[in-house]
């Protein structure tokens, strides 16, 4: 069908793709596969608890949340009220909501089994970020500060270390980050991004290597993260120089 014609096509183009230069306008990269190509979800486990290791009601609520994204329909203004309704009763945080969300997204989104693994990655991230497009209204409720931000980014990680081999084999943060963080979503700020990477370092310490740091040591999230710095770095100096 038109779906499994337009993955192999991506398929063919997806390779290592640089940061900078070819990495406007929503794109991955110099592959060329942007936000927009969204494909149909695939199906896998909701639920995790992600970061949350609190009191005991956490891990459901977490769960219950996860399996409400999931299951909603295309009304996202349905799900907020619920989402948020539910957060009220249970006297919960947007952390926690967060924690469901990025269960959800993860779960949704498993490659079609058999794939190659060049294709289960062109599905993965399509998909993820197919269902991120739809969720906006959701996630920019969730997310009220950089705090809220920082945990949705833990969140996807963790999840993705978490999951089902299909999803943990060919998940690659800078894929989900990067379009997060640029026009039109602008979900995630270049400065929690940063904070995030920085406390991440900070906590690797001397366990470089280790299976947990896996996704945070890739070659394509080291690269997205220091263009980021970079042009962030760049940006400050061009305000200095303006002041003066």
């Amino acid at each position: 069908d038109e779906e499994d014609e337009e993955d192999e096509e991506d398929e063919e183009d997806f390779g290592d793709a640089g940061f900078g230069d070819g990495m406007e306008g929503g794109d991955f990269g110099e592959d060329g596969t942007a936000i927009g190509d969204v494909g149909a979800g695939g199906a896998g486990e909701v639920g995790g608890e992600g970061e949350m290791s609190g009191d005991k009601g956490t891990k459901p609520f977490v769960a219950a949340i996860a399996e409400m994204v999931a299951q909603s329909s295309d009304s996202v203004e349905a799900l907020i009220t619920e989402v948020k309704c539910y957060k009220l009763a249970q006297n919960r945080s947007f952390d926690e909501c967060l924690a469901g969300v990025a269960a959800a997204l993860l779960a949704m989104s498993a490659p079609d089994e058999g794939a190659t693994d060049k294709m289960a990655k062109v599905q993965l991230h399509k998909r993820i970020n197919g269902h991120v497009v739809r969720l906006t209204p959701l996630i920019k409720t969730l997310l009220q500060n950089q705090a809220n931000q920082e945990c949705l980014i833990r969140n996807l990680e963790l999840q993705a270390l978490e999951s089902a081999p299909a999803i943990s084999s060919v998940i690659e943060l800078a894929f989900i980050l990067k379009p997060l963080n640029d026009e039109p979503l602008e979900l995630l700020s270049d400065e929690a991004i940063i904070a995030w990477a920085e406390s991440r370092r900070a906590a690797v310490g001397g366990a470089a290597g280790a299976p947990e740091n896996r996704l945070f040591e890739s070659a394509q999230l080291t690269a997205y993260l220091e263009w980021l710095e970079e042009e962030e770095e760049s940006g400050s100096e061009e305000s200095e120089s303006d002041e003066e």
